[in-house]
């Protein structure tokens, strides 16, 4: 959703329903809602998140959106984090623990997968699972 300053937040039903249902349904990967309200945001505006992954595809898309936005003076509220505001010094240190916690999953992915890759080299089995 996305509120205009000059409305409080008793009139956010005057927000066009088109935007409050897209962004609210559409797929991380696929964000025209949330482009087309980024587009159409102004300063002042509060854009408004049932959950951070329908922002971007991953934690640098969601910081690199959350950055933009912030940079033309649209805040960000996300109800999935208790509608923490991720302009503000709180969001910007929980979009910073939610990165860094990114950050470790994907790592530990590539070590597992670099440790089970060896593993297999090491008894001899082929990428196709026939010896080499």
């Amino acid at each position: 959703m996305l509120s205009r300053r000059n409305r409080g937040p008793a009139n956010v039903g005057h927000i066009p329903r088109s935007w409050n249902r897209y962004i609210q349904a559409v797929a991380a990967g696929e964000r025209p809602g949330v482009r087309q309200a980024a587009s159409q945001a102004e300063a002042g505006d509060v854009l408004i998140l049932t959950k951070l992954d329908r922002l971007g595809r991953n934690a640098m898309d969601v910081r690199a959106t959350v950055e933009r936005l912030a940079a033309i003076g649209v805040r960000i509220h996300c109800l999935a984090l208790g509608g923490v505001d991720l302009t503000s010094a709180a969001g910007k240190m929980t979009m910073g623990v939610l990165n860094a916690v990114a950050e470790f999953e994907r790592d530990l992915l590539i070590e597992r997968t670099q440790a089970r890759s060896r593993q297999i080299r090491g008894q001899g089995v082929g990428p196709a699972g026939g010896t080499h």
